[in-house]
């Protein structure tokens, strides 16, 4: 669920601008996202430990699909879907059920300069498409065999900073990875 302030005027409480104010341009209070608490999703296998991300099957083969449209660059862009906290344990994970296409491009640098320019339009797209889902992360569908590096490292952690938030990778042949980072490096999972 979202909580935030029970004023959602905006401009309310700040300083703002008379013009800004009658167009609703003044910042509003910030929403704060908090885990829904649901169990994991049952599997016909009990991993340990247990995963920090599901994702849907469709959503993995379409990823795989856009990895290929390209066989010179690597297709990129946002999972989308929503974070929990495990009642049982009180971990958090995430369930992928959707994803924003990026673009494809050369690398992970190229990636990250397009998130730059493209994160609003991102995040206008998830709110217009998904409704109350989250970007969880990003994926790097990629047409030959290679392995997440530091330029992926730092992408993750410049725009998806939560320690829920994952990368997703796939490559043609292999599993898919699910990817988080934790003291300086990525360890895989789920």
């Amino acid at each position: 669920p979202v909580s935030a302030s029970s004023d959602a005027t905006p401009g309310a409480g700040t300083t703002c601008a008379a013009g800004l104010q009658a167009r609703g341009d003044c910042a509003t209070p910030p929403v704060v996202i908090e885990p829904l608490v649901k169990p994991r999703p049952s599997a016909a296998e009990s991993p340990d430990p247990a995963p920090f991300a599901y994702v849907w099957q469709d959503v993995v083969d379409e990823l795989r699909f856009s990895g290929t449209w390209r066989s010179d660059q690597l297709g990129v862009g946002l999972l989308v879907g929503h974070h929990y906290r495990d009642p049982s344990d009180g971990a958090s994970y995430v369930e992928v059920d959707g994803f924003i296409a990026g673009t494809h491009v050369p690398d992970a640098s190229t990636f990250s300069r397009h998130l730059r320019q493209e994160w609003r339009a991102a995040g206008a797209a998830v709110r217009t498409h998904f409704g109350e889902a989250e970007i969880l992360g990003w994926y790097v569908s990629t047409p030959r065999e290679q392995a997440a590096g530091q330029a992926e490292f730092v992408l993750h952690n410049t725009f998806f900073n939560h320690p829920w938030q994952v990368g997703l990778w796939l490559q043609p042949g292999a599993d898919a990875v699910v990817l988080r980072a934790e003291g300086g490096a990525f360890v895989q999972g789920g």
